[in-house]
């Protein structure tokens, strides 16, 4: 899957850790057979945002299957990125259907959101959630008015979101911190 023939010892690490990420994501593609489609930080990567975690798990929907696989450490020249894991979730949010990007099914970028608020860290789930508002609310430190308005009318349907699964599903672990995240993001 990853091939390292443009690679070379000066390449930087994270150039390669990007690389190696990307590889395991289409390596599982490619090998799973009841994967439906990429979440969490995996989503995050195909559609262009860098996760907070370094050597992150590749996660997907994989309906009932629950079976984990550990990714083996990848050495290049003299970096080696970290194992990982495969970890297939089972928690569909209501409404969520996959979007292809990059030729894979990938959860949509506001659940991706949604799940990273719910089943992350604080910290990790602020720092995703805020990278995330970042790209739909066109962002500008030039513009800030007009992206502050954006940035609210999405927290205001991401939080709307959050509110409509916790109807559908009253007991959904993680919802009191991720409303406080979802809260707290800032697209700036």
């Amino acid at each position: 899957v990853m091939r390292l023939d443009h690679f070379t010892p000066d390449t930087s690490h994270w150039l390669l850790r990007e690389s190696a990420n990307l590889a395991r994501i289409q390596g599982i593609y490619a090998t799973s057979k009841h994967l439906e489609y990429f979440t969490h930080e995996s989503s995050m990567i195909l559609h262009g945002i860098a996760p907070w975690n370094l050597s992150p798990p590749v996660c997907g929907y994989a309906g009932g299957r629950h079976n984990a696989r550990c990714l083996d450490s990848i050495k290049i020249y003299n970096y080696t990125i970290p194992v990982s894991t495969y970890n297939p979730v089972s928690y569909a949010f209501a409404g969520s259907h996959p979007i292809h990007v990059q030729g894979m099914p990938v959860e949509s970028l506001p659940f991706t959101c949604l799940r990273m608020a719910v089943s992350r860290p604080s910290t990790e789930a602020l720092a995703a959630a805020s990278q995330m508002l970042h790209s739909p609310s066109n962002f500008s430190r030039h513009n800030s008015e007009v992206s502050r308005a954006k940035e609210i009318k999405i927290k205001r349907s991401l939080l709307a979101a959050l509110d409509k699964e916790k109807k559908l599903h009253p007991y959904i672990q993680g919802y009191n911190r991720a409303k406080i995240v979802l809260s707290h993001t800032d697209a700036g």
